[in-house]
Order: C-alpha cells, then sequence, then structure tokens
C-alpha cells in the first residue's frame, strides 16, 4: 500500500513538472496558439542624419550634424506559423527632424566665407516587412526579436535654411549678408544644394517583451540603405536618415 502511494505522489509530481516545462518551454516549435496578431503602437526616439557633403565639396571646412526626434505611430499584423515563429507587416505614420550647419570658405572663387544652418522636418509612411522569432521567457512573458526590411514615401515636410556670408568690399569693408529659404523637404524644385527624394527603403531590426499576451515594449533600429539625395541641386552627396527608437504597443 505505501509503495502504492509513493508511486502515485511521484507520478503527480513528474507530471507537474513536465505540465509546467511544456508551459514555460524557452523555444517552443508547436503550433502556435493564435494565428493572427494584431497590436497597435507608438514609435518615440532619435533621428540620426548621416552624409558625406565634405567629399563633394572641397570648399567645405566643417559639418556639424545635430540628431533630432523621430517617431510615429501605427498598427501591425503578424501571422504565427509556430509558436517561435511569425512573419509581420504593417503601416506607420513616421516623422524625422534633424538639424545640420557647415562653414564654406572661397564660395564660386569670390574670396567669401559662408556659414549655413540648416533644419529638416518631414513626415513618411512606411511599410515593414519582417520576421520574428520568439522566445517563451516566463508564462506570462514572451521575448521577440525581429528584422527585416521597409519601404518609405514621403507624404510632406519642409526644409529651411540660414545663411551667412561674409566677403569684403572695394573699400576693404568686411560686409555679412543674410538669407532664410525655405523649401520643401521632398522633390523641391529649386534647392540650395540637392533634392531629397521621396522613397526610401533600408533594414529594420528591433527587440520586445510581450506581457500577459497584451502588452509590448521595446527598442528598434531603421537603418536607411537608399540615398535620399535625387538628381537635382548643386552636388549628388549620400545622405540617409536612420531611426533608433523605443516601441510600445498593445497586442490585441
Amino acid at each position: 500500500m505505501k509503495n502504492r502511494i509513493f508511486v502515485t505522489i511521484l507520478f503527480a509530481l513528474l507530471m507537474s513538472k513536465s505540465l509546467v516545462a511544456e508551459e514555460l518551454m524557452f523555444f517552443n516549435t508547436d503550433k502556435a496558439s493564435k494565428f493572427l496578431e494584431c497590436d497597435v503602437h507608438a514609435i518615440v526616439g532619435t533621428s540620426v542624419l548621416s552624409q558625406d557633403y565634405a567629399d563633394h565639396v572641397p570648399s567645405i571646412t566643417a559639418v556639424n550634424v545635430s540628431p533630432g526626434c523621430g517617431g510615429g505611430i501605427g498598427a501591425s499584423v503578424q501571422f504565427a506559423f509556430k509558436d517561435f515563429f511569425a512573419i509581420g507587416t504593417g503601416l506607420d505614420l513616421m516623422a524625422i527632424n534633424n538639424k545640420y550647419s557647415m562653414a564654406l570658405i572661397d564660395v564660386k572663387g569670390s574670396g567669401s566665407h559662408c556659414s549655413a544652418f540648416v533644419s529638416n522636418q518631414a513626415f513618411n509612411v512606411t511599410i515593414p516587412l519582417y520576421v520574428s522569432v520568439r522566445f517563451n521567457v516566463a508564462s506570462n512573458v514572451r521575448w521577440n526579436v525581429d528584422g527585416g526590411i521597409y519601404f518609405g514615401l514621403g507624404i510632406g515636410g519642409t526644409q529651411k535654411a540660414d545663411t551667412y556670408t561674409t566677403t569684403q568690399n572695394e573699400l576693404g569693408q568686411i560686409v555679412t549678408k543674410y538669407q532664410h529659404y525655405k523649401w520643401d523637404y521632398y522633390n523641391e524644385t529649386h534647392p540650395i544644394i540637392h533634392t531629397i527624394d521621396d522613397v526610401d527603403w533600408g533594414l529594420i531590426i528591433g527587440t520586445n517583451l510581450l506581457f500577459h499576451s497584451h502588452y509590448k515594449v521595446g527598442v528598434e533600429a531603421r537603418v536607411s540603405t537608399k540615398n535620399a539625395t535625387a538628381d537635382k541641386g548643386i552636388i549628388h552627396p549620400n545622405v540617409y536618415n536612420h531611426l533608433f527608437a523605443m516601441k510600445i504597443g498593445y497586442q490585441f
């Protein structure tokens, strides 16, 4: 009798451990409990501009770039083929802001000096396409690792510039001329330096934690791989807009 009780208790303990292990399996290859996952989210972070202006204009003596606020709102849809694997896409309304300044000498061979201060503000719609690998950290916590590509289309924005040009007149006096410019950010027909194309694409990498099957918190990087400048303008440098941000969402 005692042996039967001992065997029964041991079997119950083993079964309970097995169920817990199955529930908390870190990498689960079983079919997902839900095939379609939808969420809404906000993205808040830093917009970073990379450029090589100095390589294209020998008269540039210095270029300083200042990151700005970037982010947006959107919605995603994920198709979970397995508990550990899904394919996702979505639609995001994004905004980018950044600034840069440059100093030039001997502008147009006149011996003048020019300082330009440019600020950018742009809005675009992006469509990400990515794969998501999931790990069960705990019974109510899932760790997602996402990677893929995105496509972007510019829908508006402005580019503003303040320039200060210093020259010496016939009397030997130093004269400074100030000018203010304002253009459309995308596809400007009369740019002072170059035009920004309204089409963009690049890589998207992110990771997040999903709590209680609803609350998402993570980080994401959108690294542009397409040169943002178009052919119109004085020069055609390599310019890329990147975003490094925190992502917060709610999954239904």
